[in-house]
């Protein structure tokens, strides 16, 4: 059978395989625009170019993800160049590898839940986003990158109303846009990986659970600190707030999704409430805010807690 030849494949042979095909799918990326007839196929490609990585690092280790790692990373400087491939290391396959090793621990003493996993890796691009505003890039030049990819979609097909409706709100968010989406990408690449990693070897499947999405006390500290970045008079600190109160939301909404999860799980029906819930908070927006509110107050009136003792 197909997944008893991946599992008698040698960890180094199949990291270098895995590698090679996280390699083509993200050069894929490169076609979209160039064959419209077969958009879809190349930006699936080049959307789930992690999930290779991610399978070789379950299977036997975030060390043979490395090797994948480096054979993508040496491929990338040879075509793109040291810096992109710079980039993708940094923004990327280091987050990816650190995912991959958090839900590793899961049987180890040291456990992670899948909440406390996103949670690390969520700050690790909060780190890497204020670190770059403060030391690297200033306002004004993230602002013209942003303005810059504004222009792009306003010479594609899109209505001019509706550029200039976001462009403002998208040029001074675009830092935590950019690592949200990266995320976002990396979240649902790890899912599609232990729902193939399952059906390929269900006995060293990692399996999560809904209420396991707990998160650390701190971001909400980290949500207050956006706030009072805000508030202040400065140009530059008030560029950095937004950004981390628009990142701190993603932990903050998972977390409120499992509270969520604990209420409508007494339900018999609770999974096409739960998808009912998810697709209306993506597409309006007072919902989302309900939901991201529901993780702010989470922690402080211990809701999780007495929600789990009800389930």
């Amino acid at each position: 059978m197909m997944k008893n030849k991946i599992l008698e494949i040698s960890p180094l042979q199949l990291s270098i395989l895995c590698g090679l095909i996280s390699a083509a799918f993200s050069f894929s990326s490169a076609f979209i625009f160039h064959y419209p007839f077969f958009f879809i196929i190349f930006f699936a490609l080049s959307y789930f170019w992690l999930t290779p990585i991610l399978l070789v690092s379950l299977i036997h280790g975030s060390k043979y993800g490395l090797v994948s790692s480096l054979i993508v990373i040496g491929l990338d400087t040879l075509i793109a160049g040291p810096i992109p491939a710079s980039l993708t290391l940094c923004t990327s396959l280091f987050p990816a590898l650190y995912l991959t090793h958090l839900i590793q621990q899961k049987n180890n003493s040291n456990s992670f839940g899948l909440g406390a996993a996103v949670s690390r890796v969520c700050l690790v691009y909060l780190g890497l986003m204020v670190f770059a505003l403060v030391f690297i890039f200033d306002a004004d030049t993230v602002k013209q990158t942003a303005a810059s990819f504004i222009k792009t979609l306003s010479n594609a097909n899109i209505p001019n109303h509706s550029i200039s409706h976001l462009s403002e709100s998208f040029i001074q968010l675009f830092p935590a846009f950019l690592c949200l989406s990266t995320i976002i990408s990396l979240i649902i690449n790890i899912i599609v990986t232990l729902r193939l990693l399952g059906s390929i070897s269900p006995e060293i499947r990692p399996y999560f659970l809904a209420n396991d999405l707990r998160m650390p006390k701190f971001w909400d500290i980290i949500f207050l600190f956006g706030v009072l970045l805000l508030l202040t008079r400065h140009e530059m600190f008030a560029f950095i707030g937004k950004n981390v109160l628009l990142l701190s939301c993603l932990p903050l909404y998972l977390y409120g999704l499992s509270i969520v999860h604990g209420w409508l799980n007494r339900l018999e029906n609770w999974l096409l409430w739960m998808i009912f819930t998810i697709i209306l908070s993506i597409l309006l927006i007072w919902p989302a805010m309900l939901v991201i509110l529901l993780g702010l107050l989470g922690p402080i009136f211990r809701i999780q807690k007495d929600t789990n003792k009800s389930s």
